[in-house]
């Protein structure tokens, strides 16, 4: 992603309206929210990112084109995205969790709110009905619990929600419409008033009339960041979708995963061993050696922008997923690893400095394996003896034996 969109890149998010008339502050139409895939909208981590901030923009932007009320509704565009949004590899078990969430056109809340946030219809509103939106992710228990609103559905966009009302239980919003919701209870309570209908025009679905603002994510090496040192597979798997969206102007996941596949085959040659389904390595269909790691690491060390992703790699023993990884080695303090894992697999990947003051490359696999600590623990005797490096080149290769682990 930083080689082919750049340091500086930005997801795009973009309001504006589709209306066949729009004159003293009534705009006879719709709102519409175009979707960039931008997996960081509504996010905590930054403040330009949580939602008030992105409201206030849309809103602010409103405002200035005189716009009092909308006869129409507020319409997402999620047409970006091509196909599902869920990479086919993901195992059912892991979507009903944060790591789990797959990408949208639109995301919100990186796709994972707790059972205790929950929106429903304000209360000054005409004969409101009693409706209350329960989000997918249980964040206290982290299972699914049926005693606390928490239920699997299958989701269509991104994150599920049920919807309450008489007792009834049926999947209702996606993503895209959390949002319109959100939105749409801003503007009512900053006087502008929405419709519930849309407008059908003859032109083009949702092509707006106007282009009223557009909202930008933070930079990418930022984001790149974020994912490295916290192991944020949603960032992942919308940096991986913004490739085709950025080539072709529409997103699918095998046009993405196919300019990926051509990038680093004309860095490295032959992928031999590679087998690729989806952007952030959850899916255990995944396949990649670790030799062919190296050669990607060691090929990036040529780039204008090396230093850039050398900075968004967290530090062994000081941050991040590894924060706690290969203390009191010659590893610690030096290796920019990023760690990988699930039950019975584990890996590091990234780059140590020897004492020799040369940069290696080093990947470190596990498969089928336990006890935990001890292959973690091998791991980082394995980095550190890299570290410890004098000479001009590796004299042997670093082996661990199964039997002696």
């Amino acid at each position: 992603g930083l080689a082919l969109l750049g340091d500086t890149f930005r997801f795009k998010t973009e309001l504006g309206y589709k209306a066949a008339d729009f004159k003293n502050g009534i705009l006879k139409g719709n709102l519409v929210i175009m979707g960039g895939g931008d997996p960081t909208l509504g996010s905590t981590r930054w403040h330009s990112t949580s939602i008030d901030t992105v409201l206030s923009q849309f809103y602010t932007s409103i405002n200035l084109t005189g716009i009092k009320d909308i006869t129409g509704t507020i319409t997402p565009d999620n047409t970006i995205y091509s196909g599902e949004n869920t990479p086919p590899g993901y195992n059912i078990e892991d979507i009903y969790y944060p790591y789990g969430a797959s990408p949208s056109a639109i995301n919100i809340f990186e796709n994972q709110v707790n059972h205790h946030t929950r929106f429903s219809y304000l209360p000054d509103l005409e004969n409101p009905p009693i409706i209350h939106y329960y989000f997918l992710t249980d964040d206290n228990t982290d299972k699914i619990d049926a005693m606390n609103n928490s239920f699997p559905i299958k989701t269509i966009d991104s994150l599920a929600i049920i919807e309450y009302k008489d007792s009834d239980c049926e999947p209702t919003f996606s993503t895209a419409n959390i949002l319109k919701l959100f939105l749409k209870y801003y503007l009512i309570k900053h006087n502008i008033k929405t419709g519930e209908q849309y407008v059908f025009f003859e032109e083009p679905f949702l092509t707006p009339t106007r282009f009223i603002t557009s909202y930008y994510s933070p930079q990418l090496s930022d984001i790149a960041t974020k994912t490295n040192h916290s192991s944020i597979n949603l960032y992942a798997e919308g940096i991986l979708r913004a490739l085709s969206t950025n080539k072709y102007g529409y997103s699918t996941l095998d046009s993405s995963i196919s300019i990926t596949r051509q990038f680093w085959k004309n860095e490295v040659g032959d992928l031999k061993g590679l087998r690729m389904t989806d952007g952030s390595g959850l899916s255990r269909s995944n396949l990649c050696t670790p030799l062919l790691f190296c050669k990607m690491l060691t090929s990036y060390t040529k780039r204008d922008n090396f230093d850039s992703f050398y900075s968004t790699i967290p530090v062994a023993g000081k941050d991040g997923t590894v924060k706690n990884f290969a203390k009191g080695t010659a590893a610690d303090g030096n290796a920019h690893i990023k760690s990988g894992s699930m039950s019975r697999v584990k890996c590091y990947a990234g780059y140590v400095t020897g004492k020799n003051g040369k940069l290696y490359a080093v990947s470190v696999m596990f498969n089928n394996f336990e006890p935990d600590a001890t292959v973690t623990a091998a791991c980082a005797n394995l980095i550190g003896k890299v570290a410890e490096l004098k000479g001009g080149k590796p004299k042997k290769t670093f082996v661990v034996n199964r039997g002696k682990l």
